[in-house]
This record gives structure tokens, C-alpha cells and sequence, in this order.
């Protein structure tokens, strides 16, 4: 595997930090600190990766770490998407592979229904449909999003 940009510690550890990725998500609350739902990503990666692209959607879940009641709540969570992706080496099309990602963070109350989430994670995706060897990759994440609840 031949990398364009090297990373440090990244590449070193073996993992890519994409340059572009966007994921949005709805979910149902079951309790207070338990919520299911679906997710949806994106993800455009400019360094060595083997895989250019990657989308797909599918379960997640996330449990509060606390009651809820504070202003700042920290959280963990994970998803399983099912992905179609962009071999980086000739442009082929990759289907039926998945995309597993952890993440933790915290939410920051704006009010009862509105929070800022400032989150950071890990996620591995997989395409083992290549004839010679499955292909994947590693990718650490970090970034903030909105989080609106409708009652």
C-alpha cells in the first residue's frame, strides 16, 4: 500500500483521519439515557486510504453516561452501516461491505430540546468481495453536530 501523505502517528498506529465526512442520524428514546435509531454516512478521504469514498446507512444506538439533567452529559455509542464505497487504486465500484464505528462524547444543553454534541471515535470499514484480499480501512474521527428532540 503506497501512501501520498504521511501522518505520523497515524499511519504509524494504522488508521486514516478522513478529510471530509458527514453523517446524520434519527433515533427514538427508549428511556431518559438509552436511545435507538438510524444512521446515515458519507465520508470523502484524501489521504493513502485504500478506500477513496464511503457511504452508507443502518442501526445505532447511544447511553447517556449520566441522568440527562445537567448541562453537559456525556455519552457513548456505537453504529453498523452498510456500506457501498470507491476503491481509491482504480476508481471500482465496492459494494456490500460495512462500516463499524465507536464514538464518545459529550452533549452541551442548549435548552430541553436543543444541544450542541462534541464527539470523537473510531470506526473500521470492510469490503470483503475483492477477489484477492478483502479490503479495509481504520479511521479516527472527531467533530461537533446539532441535536434537536421533537416531543
Amino acid at each position: 500500500r503506497t501512501h501520498d501523505h504521511y501522518d505520523d502517528i497515524c499511519d504509524d498506529l494504522g488508521f486514516s483521519v478522513p478529510q471530509v465526512q458527514f453523517s446524520a442520524g434519527m433515533g427514538y428514546a427508549l428511556s431518559r439515557r438509552l436511545t435507538i435509531g438510524a444512521r446515515y454516512l458519507y465520508r470523502h478521504d484524501r489521504r493513502g486510504n485504500d478506500i477513496a469514498r464511503l457511504w452508507g446507512g443502518g442501526p445505532e444506538a447511544t447511553l447517556l453516561l449520566s441522568d440527562g439533567n445537567g448541562m453537559v452529559n456525556p455519552f457513548v455509542g456505537g453504529y453498523l452501516l452498510f456500506a457501498r464505497g470507491e476503491r481509491r487504486e482504480d476508481g471500482r465500484a465496492l459494494a456490500q461491505g460495512t462500516s463499524v464505528g465507536l464514538q464518545t462524547g459529550v452533549r452541551l444543553m442548549m435548552s430541553q430540546d436543543a444541544s450542541w454534541l462534541l464527539q470523537w471515535g473510531f470506526q473500521i470499514d470492510r469490503f470483503p468481495d475483492l477477489v484477492d484480499a478483502p479490503l479495509q480501512s481504520r479511521g479516527a474521527t472527531i467533530g461537533m453536530g446539532l441535536r434537536l428532540a421533537l416531543r
